[in-house]
């Protein structure tokens, strides 16, 4: 299957945003270096090998990788959907902690404007986001709350059956007692 144009756009600024921050974080006296793997822990936990497979054209990086990627490094959305901006990136002289992202120039290209067209602007992308995630952490306080429903019933049934033997142990007890009077 041939791969849309938008997903080479998209994939391409990735990779130039991600060896942009490679740059600065090597530069920068204090922070530790970020490989690929880095940023695809950051990203992608389950798969953080997502950035050598985007960079070597094996795969296409998802919107939530996206999403998660620009969210973590304040890099504007529009950034990847615009051949021509730029983007930089920089730490704050007073907290190393605190960084910069800023996207500078260009016009919309052809690429664009299709994507556009579909997605109508970068904040229903991020709505939609935010909507997921929440369904995702609903879903999950439920299973949670059925899973421990699950594990009270089945401890209230291992009390039981204790109660039981230690009544029927009693009762036992009680009967070799009694016979040994007699």
């Amino acid at each position: 299957m041939k791969p849309h144009p938008v997903f080479k756009t998209i994939n391409k600024k990735f990779i130039q945003a991600v060896d942009v921050l490679k740059t600065a974080y090597r530069e920068h006296p204090i922070q530790k270096n970020l490989s690929d793997g880095g940023i695809g822990k950051i990203i992608s936990p389950s798969n953080p090998s997502v950035v050598g497979k985007v960079r070597k054209d094996e795969t296409n990086l998802n919107h939530y990788q996206l999403l998660t990627f620009a969210d973590h490094f304040k890099i504007p959305y529009e950034y990847f959907y615009y051949e021509d901006l730029t983007f930089t990136f920089s730490f704050d002289q007073n907290n190393p902690d605190n960084f910069f992202s800023k996207v500078d120039g260009g016009t919309p290209t052809d690429t664009a404007d299709n994507i556009e067209k579909k997605v109508e602007n970068t904040d229903d992308l991020k709505d939609l986001y935010n909507k997921e995630k929440v369904e995702v952490y609903k879903n999950l306080y439920k299973n949670t709350q059925e899973m421990n429903k699950s594990k009270d019933d089945l401890i209230a049934a291992k009390n039981k059956q204790i109660e039981m033997l230690t009544q029927y142990n009693d009762r036992l007890e009680e009967m070799l007692d009694q016979n040994e009077m007699l």
